[in-house]
């Protein structure tokens, strides 16, 4: 992540500037959602889907890195648009 704005689901959840994201699921959400989804994060593209598509439909998990060391991120859902990759 290179910038992440006060008020976004990612800062509250503790996603820093400098993390590294690489995939996410969404997990289930019944009844809208009841079947989880996942990808890989390898393009900004990638990125806009999850945020445009997924970031409302249910509560995401982002596996990355944190200055190399794993980590992983439970993120409720809402809004993702105010950070850049």
């Amino acid at each position: 992540m290179e910038a992440i704005r006060r008020g976004n689901t990612l800062s509250d959840a503790g996603v820093r500037p400098g993390d590294v994201l690489r995939s996410w699921e969404r997990l289930p959400s019944p009844p809208e959602n009841p079947e989880p989804a996942a990808g890989e994060l390898s393009s900004p593209f990638d990125w806009d889907w999850v945020v445009y598509e997924q970031s409302m439909r249910g509560t995401l998990r982002f596996v990355g890195e944190r200055q190399g060391q794993p980590l992983t991120w439970t993120v409720p859902p809402g809004l993702l648009q105010n950070a850049e990759v």
